[in-house]
């Protein structure tokens, strides 16, 4: 390569992941199709009323589902405020959202923005109040075990290189619950008390 040569630069636009949207939604045309039935698709949308629904849904990605499952979440009232962010003001759509989120607090951040600009007051308290990391409860204890295909509760995947490490902590006054963090994820959570 001589010196007067130089990689090209490139910009790209990403789309980001598909979401669930309602069954008659065509999120290009931002319209809907008849009546819904509620029943769901997986597409791309940066309409910002189904950004925080997957948001509070999924329950893979972050985890925020765990911070809202005492809320009910009412798919009706995200379809109305989805219509809501589709409106055209001044030749623009009232409500987008177009974010690369990495991380908890990022995907956190962004779902207590959208609640509160939507509306959903309740979510965003209830996402803005402090709670312990689930890896921080009282009475936890680690022990490993074999891989034996238990599936990981911070990946969802199969353990099935050892050692795994099973977590015991008591739920409510009496009941014990346990659950698995595969080898590779155990090194993602920070100040985990392995044995």
């Amino acid at each position: 390569m001589s010196a007067d040569d130089k990689i090209p630069e490139r910009m790209m636009r990403v789309k980001g992941m598909k979401l669930n949207v309602p069954s008659n939604y065509d999120p290009i045309k931002r319209m809907v199709n008849g009546m819904w039935n509620g029943e769901w698709k997986r597409e791309w949308t940066n309409n910002s009323a189904w950004i925080l629904y997957d948001l509070l849904t999924n329950t893979r990605l972050f985890r925020l589902h765990e911070r809202v499952k005492h809320l009910t979440l009412d798919k009706w009232q995200f379809y109305r405020s989805a219509a809501t962010c589709d409106e055209v003001v001044n030749g623009e759509c009232r409500f987008t959202t177009n974010e690369q989120i990495t991380s908890h607090e990022e995907s956190r951040q962004l779902a207590i923005n959208i609640a509160s600009e939507l509306g959903f007051t309740e979510i965003a308290e209830a996402l803005t109040k402090e709670t312990k990391s689930e890896y921080e409860v009282a009475e936890m204890r680690w022990r490993t075990v074999e891989a034996d295909g238990q599936e990981c509760r911070q990946c969802q995947q199969p353990c099935l290189t050892s050692p795994v490490y099973e977590c015991q902590f008591l739920e409510g006054p009496e009941e014990r619950v346990s659950y698995f963090i595969c080898n590779p994820c155990s090194e993602t959570i920070p100040g985990l008390g392995k044995p």
